[in-house]
C-alpha cells in the first residue's frame, strides 16, 4: 500500500469516499482550521468542506489558508449562499484558487441560503431554484473561459468574462440542498457535478433524494453516470454521553427551531409532529423562535441549548447521526452507502475525533473489496 510522504509528515492513503466539514456551526476563531486541513490529510480525508457565515468564516480566506496548509486535500464551500457575491466576484475567488493550487482540489458548493431571519441587512436574499441554477451556469460559464451573454432569473449580465482563463480543469460545482423532492429533481441539472443533501437526515431519506435525482436524470436525458451524490452525516464516534448529545442533539435542536428547514427534517425523518412540537415548545426555544428577528442558532450556542438536547429521543440521533462504538458507526456508515452515497462528509466533530472511524472504514472498504462486495 503506497503512503506519501510530504514535509517529513507521513499521509495516510485517501480515502476516496470520505470528506468532513470544519468549523461546523458558530466558531470563536477560524484560525483553527488550518490545523484541522493537515490533520485530516494526514488522516486520509478526501476533501474537506467550510460552510460560511458572514461573520468570522468567510469562504474564500479559508479555502486558500487550508489549501496552502497542504499539499492534496480538496477544499470546498460547503454550501456557499449562490447570491452572496456577484458571478464575476465568486468566479473571480474560484479561478484564483484554481491557478494557484491546480488539479481537481477546489469544489464550489453552492444552496439557496437561509430564509428571511438569516438575511437581516445582508443585501442579499434566499434564492429561488431558478436563480440558483441561472447562477451555476453564469458561473460556469465564466470558468470556462466563455463570454457570458445572458439576462435570466439570476440577473442582467451580458459582456460579463474573466480576461485570464485559468488552464486545467474548472472547480466541480455541487448542489447542497434540504432533500426535498422538487430540490432534488433541481440537482439532477446538467451544471451541478454532484448533490448533496441536507445533514441531519436519515439514510432512508437521503436514498429517497437520491432516487429522485437518479429518476430526474433519466427523464431528462443526463447519464447518471455524470452526478455523485454526498451525504452529510453528523459524526460522534466512541464519545461520551454529553458529547455524543452536544454534537447530535443539540444540532437536532437547532435545524428543527429554523423556519422551513426544520419541517422539511420531520417529513423527511418521519418524525412525530406532536413530538417535534413539545420539543420546540421548551422556553428557551420557543421564546426566541416567536420573534420575528431572531434565531435560536443565531442567540445559542450548542452547549447552550444542552437543556433542551436532553428531551431529544436517542433514536432520533441513532437515525440521523453515526454514534455509539467504532463497528456500530461502521456499520452506521454503510446504511448511508447502500441509500446511494458516493461519498460521506463528517459533520459536527474534528478530524482528530474520526481518526479511529476513517481506519475503521478504510478496513471495511479494503475487505469488501477483497470480497468483491460493495462498500
Amino acid at each position: 500500500m503506497h503512503v506519501e510522504k510530504v514535509n517529513s509528515t507521513t499521509l495516510d492513503p485517501v480515502v476516496e469516499d470520505m470528506s468532513i466539514t470544519l468549523l461546523a456551526g458558530r466558531v470563536q476563531s477560524a484560525a483553527v482550521a488550518l490545523d484541522q486541513a493537515e490533520e485530516a490529510e494526514r488522516l486520509g480525508f478526501k476533501r474537506v468542506w467550510i460552510p460560511e457565515r458572514y461573520s468570522n468564516k468567510e469562504c474564500g480566506s479559508l479555502l486558500g489558508g487550508m489549501a496552502a496548509r497542504t499539499s492534496r486535500l480538496g477544499v470546498g464551500s460547503g454550501p456557499l449562499s449562490a447570491l452572496s457575491r456577484y458571478p464575476v466576484v465568486m468566479a473571480a475567488m474560484l479561478a484564483t484558487l484554481q491557478s494557484m493550487y491546480g488539479g481537481q482540489r477546489i469544489s464550489f458548493g453552492m444552496g439557496r441560503g437561509g430564509g428571511e431571519k438569516w438575511f437581516p441587512h445582508f443585501g442579499f436574499k434566499f434564492a429561488t431554484y431558478e436563480e440558483i441554477v441561472d447562477y451555476a451556469i453564469i458561473i460556469k460559464t465564466l470558468l470556462r473561459g466563455e463570454r457570458v451573454e445572458h439576462l435570466g432569473p439570476a440577473g442582467d449580465f451580458r459582456g460579463l468574462e474573466l480576461a485570464d482563463k485559468t488552464p486545467g480543469p474548472i472547480p466541480e460545482i455541487i448542489f447542497f440542498h434540504m432533500g426535498g423532492p422538487i430540490a432534488s429533481k433541481v440537482a439532477a441539472n446538467p451544471v451541478f457535478d454532484a448533490s448533496a443533501s441536507c445533514n441531519i437526515q436519515s439514510a432512508e431519506a437521503h436514498g429517497t433524494s437520491i432516487q429522485a435525482t437518479l429518476k430526474e436524470c433519466e427523464r431528462i436525458g443526463r447519464d447518471p453516470k455524470t452526478i455523485k451524490f454526498i451525504s452529510p452525516v453528523t459524526s460522534a464516534p466512541a464519545m461520551s454521553e454529553d458529547d455524543t448529545r452536544d454534537l447530535i442533539a443539540c444540532r437536532i435542536v437547532q435545524y428543527l427551531s429554523f423556519p422551513m428547514l426544520g419541517e422539511r427534517l420531520r417529513i423527511m425523518n418521519g418524525w412525530s409532529e406532536s413530538e417535534v412540537n413539545k420539543l420546540m415548545s421548551h422556553p428557551l426555544v420557543s421564546n426566541v423562535m416567536q420573534k420575528n428577528d431572531k434565531l435560536v442558532d443565531h442567540t445559542f450556542t450548542r452547549p447552550q441549548l444542552m437543556e433542551v438536547a436532553k428531551h431529544v429521543p436517542e433514536s432520533w440521533m441513532r437515525h440521523t447521526g453515526i454514534m455509539g462504538s467504532i463497528d456500530e458507526c461502521v456499520k452506521a456508515l454503510q446504511l448511508y452507502k447502500d441509500a446511494g452515497a458516493d461519498e460521506i462528509d463528517f459533520y459536527g466533530s474534528t478530524p482528530a475525533q474520526n481518526a479511529d472511524l476513517i481506519r475503521a472504514w478504510r478496513k471495511h472498504t479494503e475487505a469488501n473489496k477483497s470480497q468483491g462486495t460493495n462498500a
